[in-house]
């Protein structure tokens, strides 16, 4: 529809933006108190759950695959550091992208929690103090290469 109605001509291409390098803290590679290798035996998360399963069923299958995650807390059994990326660029407000620069692969069971409103009291901690000392990992600010679309043509949309 917009290639026809607009006549849009686009493409991808690598360009340089702010972004947060998500790293391991320690120079030995130790994890955080809050974050170990996943011990759980998930599988792949079936993309619409059977009505016939019953609401605890259903929690337990969503906190496996999902786990809670939002402003101030990621909670999650089973996360590759990819997920984890997308849920702080997402949730994280850092304004930034998050980049997986750990070279951890696999599933970690993990359970972060920082203060979301640093203006609102919190026994919390801000963010990048809580991934170093809950996750044993940082936040470095970088200039990263990532994809961006490119638009090269486009007009007034035609007449149905």
């Amino acid at each position: 529809m917009l290639e026809d109605r607009f006549k849009l001509k686009a493409h991808v291409e690598q360009r340089p933006f702010p972004a947060y390098a998500l790293v391991a803290a320690r120079a030995d590679g130790r994890l955080g108190p809050k974050m170990r290798v996943a011990t759980s035996d998930c599988f792949p998360a079936p993309r619409d759950l059977p009505s016939f399963l019953p609401p605890a069923a259903v929690t337990a299958v969503q906190r496996c695959f999902n786990g809670a995650r939002g402003a101030g807390a990621i909670n999650a059994p089973n996360y590759t550091m990819d997920d984890l990326a997308r849920s702080l660029t997402q949730y994280g407000g850092t304004g930034r992208i998050v980049v997986d620069r750990t070279g951890l692969s696999g599933k970690y069971e993990m359970d972060l929690r920082w203060s979301a409103d640093v203006s609102q009291p919190s026994d919390d901690p801000p963010l990048v103090t809580a991934i170093q000392e809950q996750l044993g990992l940082k936040l470095e600010p970088r200039t990263e290469m990532l994809p961006a679309v490119v638009i090269d043509h486009i007009e007034q949309p035609s007449p149905n």
